[in-house]
């Protein structure tokens, strides 16, 4: 029987301030699943060096998106103690789309998760979360309400990043939108995930960006969010935010309240387009120890004319600790990466301020820039190391990171050979092939699959031969709670009216069985 399967990976580059490696040597870790488009938009490392991916999972029969995490020991293998085989796939239920913006491990090994939840089409009903897991993928039921927190007012809400303090406590970027505005959001969570009523108000600090002394160029009020933040070392908080064409960073007292000694007493610096024809939009910023910023940008031209270029170009920018452009960086404090088919980039700083910017233009690329922007030609050579191989060639990078042993992470997808969506380990690690077979992660026979599992409410079972055959759900018990004829029109099970729990799957007639654990 023939399988079409999506690979998971991210690539992991090792480097030292020598570059004595050949990066062509590195091996690919490859995950592969069956049946799903994979897209992993953070990952992160614990104290022990394993390493973890996060995002989405697209059911490539219906285009049903989930929830989707992955934890790799430190030799690149899937962690088989953690979901089901390394892999977890969650479900809201109900839901349009559903996704992972960032992840973090706390101080206790515990995997704290931040994202949203659409619940109409249209995206104008959205819902933030966020989430910790135990070790082994099931929720914290010590965290907030059964391991979640969630933001439902019945308006567009998202989270889009979490920062962990050295006390434990818990930072989440995103927006809250109103009836009439979508407005900057920090949110502080004690460790239980209740909120820290000393922040703001009730634990939550709100800004609405029409409210500011800063003029704003083409403000709209779904346009307004913080995706990045940065706790600072005297307890200010530090963000990077966008609302309409504008990027802002905006610095908060450790109270929650906007620094009214940032940026001529607003606490906002405002990079406004220099005409209604250009649209900024920030992707992440670095803060340096000397409360220096790096800002990865991209300039979208509405409706000029980009001659020989794309409409979408990448910039890194780097600011003074006050709020001005740093002119000793690349003369102006602004640095063109390219407009050559719309790149997809990431970035990180060292700690002596060099810059790493990992770009897909037409090829794969990563450059080295020095602390004054201009090309850093110790690094391969000329500054750029440009793959030869197809497969390094098509990378596409979502997150580059920098580690303590001055290692470069660089996380990422590509969609080569075949359309399917790909995501990639790069490593001087022996090369790794994880294969998990779906997410339920049992195949009976060769015949169907079952997903997701665990499960919220519901799980699904997809048959690879076009036949009907009856399925049996038991409790732990023992008791059989229901019998039902599955095909390919009819294939979803529903356990809303039982407890969380553990159940059993049983093909009707055999002795073939599958554990199911609900939530």
């Amino acid at each position: 029987m023939k399988y079409f399967y999506t690979l998971l990976c991210v690539f992991l580059i090792t480097c030292n301030t020598s570059f004595s490696q050949n990066l062509d040597t590195y091996n690919f870790i490859r995950t592969s699943y069956a049946g799903f488009d994979i897209f992993s938009y953070a990952t992160t490392t614990d104290a022990s060096g394993n390493l973890y991916a996060a995002g989405r999972a697209d059911d490539e029969n219906n285009n049903y998106e989930h929830l989707f995490i992955a934890k790799y020991d430190a030799s690149g293998v899937l962690d088989a103690t953690f979901g089901t085989n390394g892999i977890l796939l969650y479900d809201f239920g109900s839901a349009v789309r559903q996704r992972v913006r960032d992840i973090e491990i706390d101080a206790n090994g515990k995997i704290i998760l931040a994202g949203f939840v659409d619940m109409d089409i249209y995206s104008n009903h959205r819902n933030a979360f966020v989430m910790r897991l135990e070790q082994n993928g099931t929720l914290d039921s010590n965290f907030g309400t059964n391991g979640i927190i969630t933001i439902d007012n019945g308006y567009k809400n998202d989270a889009f990043k979490i920062v962990i303090a050295a006390d434990g406590k818990i930072f989440i970027g995103g927006t809250i939108k109103n009836s009439t505005v979508s407005q900057l959001a920090v949110l502080k969570l004690n460790e239980n995930g209740t909120y820290d009523s000393t922040f703001s108000t009730n634990g939550i600090s709100v800004t609405d960006p029409s409210t500011l002394d800063a003029p704003l160029a083409n403000l709209y009020p779904d346009y307004s969010y913080i995706n990045d933040l940065h706790i600072l070392p005297n307890g200010k908080i530090l963000a990077l935010a966008s609302t309409g064409y504008n990027i802002l960073l905006a610095r908060y007292t450790a109270q929650g309240d906007l620094d009214a000694t940032y940026d001529g007493g607003d606490g906002v610096f405002v990079y406004n387009p220099p005409s209604t024809n250009v649209e900024f939009y920030p992707s992440e910023f670095h803060v340096n120890n000397d409360e220096s910023i790096y800002i990865s940008a991209t300039k979208q031209c509405v409706s000029c004319n980009p001659g020989s270029g794309s409409n979408t170009g990448r910039w890194i920018f780097k600011m003074n600790a006050s709020g001005s452009y740093d002119n000793t960086f690349s003369g102006d404090g602004q640095y063109f990466i390219s407009d050559f088919f719309a790149p997809s980039i990431a970035m990180t700083v060292s700690p002596t301020q060099e810059v790493y910017i990992a770009v897909r233009l037409f090829d794969f690329e990563l450059r080295k820039l020095t602390s004054t922007g201009s090309i850093d030609t110790s690094f391969h050579g000329d500054g750029i190391w440009n793959p030869t191989e197809v497969y390094r060639r098509k990378m596409i990078p979502y997150e580059l990171q920098l580690t303590d042993s001055n290692e470069l992470v660089i996380m990422g997808r590509f969609s080569y050979p075949s359309s399917s969506t790909n995501i990639y380990f790069y490593t001087n690690l022996p090369e790794q092939n994880n294969v998990v077979l779906e997410i339920g992660e049992y195949i009976f026979n060769e015949a169907f699959t079952v997903y997701p599992n665990p499960t919220k409410d519901r799980f699904f079972i997809k048959t690879h031969n076009n036949t009907s055959f009856a399925i049996e759900l038991y409790n732990n018990l023992g008791m059989r709670l229901l019998t039902k004829e599955i095909s390919n029109v009819q294939n979803e099970v529903n356990l809303e009216q039982y407890p969380s729990g553990v159940y059993y799957l049983k093909v009707a007639g055999t002795n073939t069985t599958q554990r199911i654990l609900k939530n």
